[in-house]
């Protein structure tokens, strides 16, 4: 496939579908929106990948604004750096992008240098930890992909300048590594003994220079790590490849965890050999924890909407389905899948109950959606995939994304059963009134013959009541025949 960062004109590329315009669930989204770290969500339209949704915080990362890169591919916003063609920024990221969606699995990258383009025009160096993570539909597609970019330049600009510093001047070094709190800066010798421990490892770790100088960086990694002999794994790569990452849970001296994100790098020396280890993480735990809350957030919804009996639908702007849970396919006969992609108006609310046509202007759901209004407890009628009409009762509330209106989730109950009981109660109600007002008659036809035919009012209440006394006997005789 050819990816952005080769020569590639995109004048002429189709653009991303509806099906392709696909956001997670509005929980999942109101976390997307207020998370501090940098989300953006691409259609799955590669070597394209168009931008269908960015947070605050992404856009403050890369200097842009929303209304300037929505509906463009990401290539485009944000291209290589002419002056860096060392970086493939582009064909790197674009390379992973392909990954995911080959494989449907996660893909984080290594350290990724990918310079950014300042409004006035001007690159300014940058350097990021992306992590790509595919949105699957009901039938286990992808339907889009939320690209995360912790921007680590500081940290790679202090590990160079740390590096630099070795090969320079040790005052000048610790120096640049003792200024820098945020970032743990911890030097060994080839046999992971700790030589030089920075007040940014005092600050993460907990422990002082004195406590650590001459100790092995196994101290603060978890006892599961130690057995799987992690640090040597670490050390290994950075031998063979130039740098093994970290990206785990780590022990601080009180024995508190917390995820660390970072690296171990060669140190060498003025004759190029290498003569210890470089390691420098950074305390990602907040990051890691909201990462941790998207994913129960989305396997809760998942489970949640796979097992209620209602049908749940979640639209996009133009009301087209992006969701339905396994419930529409016994009320309406069509699959999740079936149903992904069509029209909600057009696919289940086209006519009224009587059979006349329902035009998508006159629906309440379409209104709804373009007026940011919601609905709850509206009584329609929707149409099975066989044109069978269901009798139902829908909630509809919007959401949004970035101050707009970015869809609904309309839920869906099956009222047939309902129906059916009050139309029998009515029956029952209006039989009941018949007999008794039959009953009624009767008594009113004893009580005329009997003040006609009585001597006296003594006599006419002695005769009434045995009648009355008769007329109850013989009903009780009819009802229990």
């Amino acid at each position: 496939m050819q990816c952005a960062g080769e020569s590639m004109d995109r004048t002429n590329q189709p653009q991303p579908t509806t099906e392709t315009r696909t956001l997670p669930d509005s929980p999942t989204l109101e976390l997307f929106e207020a998370t501090p770290n940098p989300y953006l969500l691409l259609a799955p339209d590669g070597p394209i990948y168009t931008i269908v949704g960015v947070n605050e915080a992404y856009l403050h990362a890369t200097m842009t604004k929303r209304a300037a890169i929505m509906g463009r591919s990401i290539f485009d916003v944000f291209p290589d750096d002419p002056t860096a063609p060392e970086a493939y920024s582009t064909r790197d990221l674009c390379a992973s992008f392909d990954r995911v969606m080959r494989t449907g699995q996660p893909d984080r990258m290594p350290v990724l240098h990918y310079n950014i383009r300042r409004p006035d025009g001007v690159f300014e160096e940058r350097h990021w930890r992306p992590l790509q993570v595919p949105v699957l539909g009901p039938g286990g597609e992808i339907v889009s992909l939320i690209h995360y970019a912790e921007d680590v330049t500081q940290g790679v600009l202090a590990a160079r300048a740390a590096r630099t510093a070795l090969t320079a001047s040790e005052a000048r070094y610790r120096a640049i590594v003792e200024s820098s709190t945020d970032y743990a800066m911890i030097a060994t010798n080839l046999d992971g003994k700790i030589t030089t421990w920075n007040a940014g490892a005092e600050h993460i770790l907990g422990w002082s220079a004195d406590e650590m100088v001459g100790q092995t960086v196994d101290r603060f990694f978890t006892p599961e790590d130690r057995a799987d002999r992690i640090p040597a794994q670490e050390m290994h790569s950075a031998l063979t490849v130039g740098r093994g990452i970290d990206e785990r849970w780590h022990v601080r001296k009180n024995q508190e965890r917390f995820w660390a994100s970072g690296e171990m790098a060669p140190l060498k020396d003025e004759a190029s050999a290498v003569i210890g280890f470089l390691k420098i993480l950074r305390d990602r735990t907040p990051q890691r924890e909201t990462e941790l809350a998207l994913e129960r957030q989305s396997a809760l919804l998942r489970t949640v909407t796979d097992h209620v009996s209602e049908a749940v639908f979640r639209l996009d702007p133009d009301g087209t389905i992006v969701f339905a849970n396994p419930a529409v396919e016994r009320l309406f006969d069509w699959t999740p899948d079936e149903l992904c992609g069509r029209n909600f108006h057009d696919t289940l609310h086209h006519h009224h109950e009587d059979g006349a046509f329902f035009p998508a202007e006159a629906c309440v759901f379409v209104n709804a959606l373009r007026e940011d209004t919601p609905l709850l407890g509206e009584a329609t009628v929707f149409f099975r995939k066989d044109g069978e009409p269901v009798p139902v009762e829908c909630t509809n509330m919007p959401f949004h994304a970035g101050g707009v209106v970015s869809g609904a989730v309309i839920t869906v109950t099956d009222v047939t059963e309902r129906r059916r009981t009050q139309e029998q109660q009515q029956t029952i109600n209006h039989e009941l009134s018949h007999r008794m007002k039959n009953v009624l008659a009767i008594v009113q036809a004893i009580a005329a013959q009997t003040m006609r035919s009585a001597p006296d009012l003594t006599s006419a209440n002695e005769t009434l009541g045995a009648r009355l006394i008769a007329l109850g006997r013989a009903h009780d005789i009819l009802i229990n025949t």
